[in-house]
């Protein structure tokens, strides 16, 4: 029979044989069972047998020990036998790391462990020693005096058989070797590996029977050991290698990496050393099954941990290094087309997906236990991200750039960006995802717990990835927009050259529309709004720098400014019927500059008192002092009452003056019959008091003219000629009604405000400048006179009456 094969059944001829000698030698029954265990135990010495030959002789003998069945003598023979089998009982405890290593199973560890109990509950002689010096010789057991029992021999076996195990596969693998860190680490990742599969089968296969038969932690036990052979061996290197490593960073131009001392396939091994430490320390820890009696804490941050711990960011490192080598190689293998006949994205973007991944199987892996340190690398990796996107921005359009690298653009390259721009689409939600399969939930939790607000960091989280997204869709229709722009542009400086041409302006048209049309076609609502407002935005500042370099040259024909509001008319029209909500706001300065140079000179000098008498509107106090009046319409007719003025800011240096105030319909070219009215001059003050009334008639044109308003200028005579201290301005639309109930000697006062007729940058008054007209003239030189008279009062050095006089 082979070796631990044969469990005592005999051949049909040999059990005849064996009855026939009982029947003549008269044996009991008790004397056979000795017979038997001690013959087995001699042969097992030399030949081993199945243990379970000895387990029902062995129960058989200790009942009849326990009985007094058994003789002094016969319990000598029985006990020299247990000593010649207790060698094999404990060989084959020892062997039990060996076959759980090499994917065996030991089918008899319980039978040999049930064996064991069965003696140990035996007391032998004093006379007997189980575990003799030249025994122990033969077992992995210390050399003593003592006698040792049962259960401490088994302790011990088991014990130094994993140490001895354990040192011989860090001398298969060299692991002591400190020549090449490469392969030392490839070793360690072994052991570490063989080390955690033998623990499981540990746990699986025997640590029940031996705390059933021994009451021994041998799972424990065995961690205990490793955890410190761990500490030992393993620390030292990862610390080394750490300090000898450089910082990894991506160059574009970087040939597949090649480095002094290779960090990324150095740290490659290290997290695989990592994930092996961390499959030994935590997911045995998470069956439930490890409680060393040193009481570690196995559910925190684990000893090894602080081997990385510096490590991280080399780690960090290396994920994004290989996701930008891996979008580098996506970007330069798709071909910017649909992936699919049924979808709007190229193959980089389902690339993207897989990099993504892989970034999550590595957090996956990493599954750092410090909550603090937790949420720093995943904002760290999260900036990886957000850094990654960045980059695919930038390599897809670099990619479309260099497909289409001709200036004519052709719907292929608008299509072409377009799926550049709904990749985006497609990697964001992923993305997305990722933060939340982070556990940023859990670590806000935790943080809460602290008293630490991470809300905030949450949502700055969430932001920053939001933002990273948009940024980059804008970068591409930016781009995009970028090279559709030139030929827009040869297109738009013809149209405005031939102003006149119906063929060029609608070249333009057309050439907007298609070009819009099939952006609209293969875009979502979202991007199609973005791509619009930045056509929009560049097509604006085009049309704008062209109107001025119109005006720099002279080209000022209202003609002209009428066809180029036409244009600008149409141009927001067409966009609106892509968009209603497309922002036009910073078109209104244009249209209104246009509008400006398309007036006659009377609409212009109207149109610089309208916006004279916005800013009186706007002004909080007056620094020329207020008018007080009563004004009231009573059916065609225009009553005024005025009745003072105060503050007024004298021009001499004497500190009064001699005021008067003359009214001024406006525009005047529409009020060419009324006669200016004034009242009389008071003499010596800045607080005069006039109290006159005016009645001027009206007839219902004049009434109803837009934007129609009354001017009162207050002037000081001196030496025959009258300056100015202030106007006011009040639109028609401000003045009451004639009201049954109320009288006009009970109206409310009016106290208007006067100011300085001094705005000389309004876009009426830069037109006005350019014309030369006597009324356009004249106006201008009177803006410019009332400015110097105007001057600050706080100034220190006001002019003098002869100056005035000259000028």
């Amino acid at each position: 029979a082979e070796p631990h094969s044969w469990n005592g059944s005999l051949s049909k001829p040999a059990e005849k044989i064996l009855i026939y000698h009982r029947v003549q030698s008269g044996m009991s029954l008790v004397s056979e069972t000795l017979a038997q265990w001690t013959e087995f135990c001699s042969i097992h010495t030399s030949h081993p047998l199945s243990f379970t030959v000895f387990v029902p002789l062995l129960q058989k003998i200790s009942n009849a020990i326990q009985e007094g069945l058994v003789t002094e003598e016969e319990k000598m023979l029985f006990w020299k036998a247990v000593v010649a089998l207790l060698p094999s009982c404990l060989s084959g405890i020892r062997n039990i790391q060996v076959l759980a290593a090499s994917k065996k199973t030991i089918s008899e560890p319980s039978i040999i462990l049930r064996l064991l109990t069965l003696l140990q509950e035996l007391q032998p002689p004093k006379d007997v020693i189980l575990f003799p010096v030249p025994i122990n010789n033969r077992l992995p057991l210390e050399k003593s005096p003592n006698n040792y029992d049962i259960r401490t021999a088994v302790v011990k076996t088991a014990t130094q058989g994993a140490e001895e195990w354990f040192s011989k596969i860090t001398e298969s693998y060299d692991v002591n070797d400190f020549g090449n860190e490469d392969d030392k680490l490839k070793g360690l990742i072994h052991v570490v590996v063989m080390v955690t599969v033998s623990l499981q089968k540990a746990i699986d296969l025997h640590d029940v029977i031996f705390q059933q038969y021994f009451d021994f932690p041998y799972a424990d036990t065995l961690y205990k050991l490793y955890y410190d052979k761990f500490s030992e061996m393993i620390e030292p290197t990862v610390t080394s290698i750490w300090k000898s490593m450089s910082p990894l960073k991506f160059k574009d131009s970087t040939e597949d990496g090649i480095y002094d001392n290779d960090p990324l396939a150095l740290g490659s091994d290290l997290f695989e050393l990592y994930t092996s430490l961390q499959k030994f320390y935590s997911d045995l820890n998470r069956l439930g099954h490890i409680k060393c009696e040193d009481d570690m804490d196995l559910t925190s941050l684990n000893k090894f941990h602080h081997w990385f711990h510096k490590g991280i960011s080399h780690w960090l490192c290396i994920s994004q290094y290989k996701a930008m080598c891996g979008i580098q190689k996506a970007v330069q293998m798709d071909k910017i087309v649909p992936d699919y006949t049924d979808t709007k994205y190229s193959s980089s973007a389902y690339d993207m997906l897989q990099l993504f991944d892989q970034i999550k199987v590595f957090w996956n892996h990493l599954a750092w236990p410090n909550p603090k340190a937790y949420k720093e690398y995943a904002e760290k990796i999260i900036y990886d991200i957000c850094e990654c996107l960045s980059f695919y921005t930038d390599q897809i359009c670099h990619k479309v750039q260099e497909m289409y690298a001709g200036d004519t653009v052709s719907g292929e390259e608008i299509q072409a960006w377009c799926l550049a721009v709904t990749n985006m689409d497609y990697v964001q939600q992923p993305v997305q995802i990722i933060v939340s399969e982070f556990g940023l939930d859990e670590i806000t939790a935790v943080d809460r717990i602290k008293g630490s607000s991470s809300e905030s960091g949450r949502q700055t989280v969430k932001v920053a990835i939001d933002n990273t997204i948009e940024t980059a869709r804008k970068k591409i229709c930016e781009a995009a927009v970028q090279k559709m722009m030139p030929s827009t542009t040869q297109i738009l400086m013809e149209a405005v050259k031939h102003l006149d041409s119906e063929e060029k302006i609608g070249m333009l048209m057309n050439h907007l529309c298609c070009n819009l049309y099939t952006l609209h076609s293969h875009l979502n609502t979202s991007n199609f709004s973005c791509l619009l407002e930045i056509i929009w935005k560049n097509l604006y500042s085009k049309l704008n720098e062209v109107f001025k370099i119109n005006l720099k040259v002279g080209r000022l024909e209202q003609s002209f400014f009428k066809k180029f509001h036409n244009i600008l008319h149409n141009l927001a029209e067409l966009f609106k019927q892509f968009n209603e909500r497309l922002d036009l706001s910073d078109l209104t300065d244009l249209e209104q500059l246009v509008q400006v140079h398309e007036m006659d000179t009377w609409e212009l000098v109207h149109q610089y008192r309208l916006e004279q008498l916005s800013e009186q509107k706007a002004m909080q106090t007056s620094s020329h002092g207020l008018l007080t009046v009563r004004m009231m319409f009573l059916e065609a007719t225009l009553m005024i009452e005025i009745l003072n003025a105060r503050n007024l800011q004298p021009i001499s240096s004497k500190g009064s003056c001699y005021p008067y105030v003359k009214i001024y319909l406006l525009p005047e070219s529409k009020f060419p019959v009324v006669v200016q009215q004034k009242t009389k001059t008071e003499k010596k003050t800045v607080f005069p008091i006039f109290e006159e009334t005016f009645v001027i008639p009206l007839n219902s044109v004049q009434l109803n003219i837009e934007n129609a308003m009354v001017m009162f200028m207050v002037k000081e005579k001196v030496f025959r000629r009258n300056r100015c201290l202030g106007e006011t301005l009040i639109s028609f639309h401000d003045i009451p009604k004639y009201n049954s109930t109320t009288r006009f000697e009970h109206l409310e006062q009016m106290h208007l405000k006067l100011n300085a007729p001094t705005k000389l940058d309004s876009g009426a008054f830069v037109v006005l400048e350019h014309y030369h007209e006597a009324l356009a003239r004249e106006f201008i030189k009177s803006r410019k006179l009332k400015k110097c008279k105007n001057r600050d009062p706080n100034n220190s050095h006001p002019l003098t009456v002869d100056v005035w006089m000259s000028i």
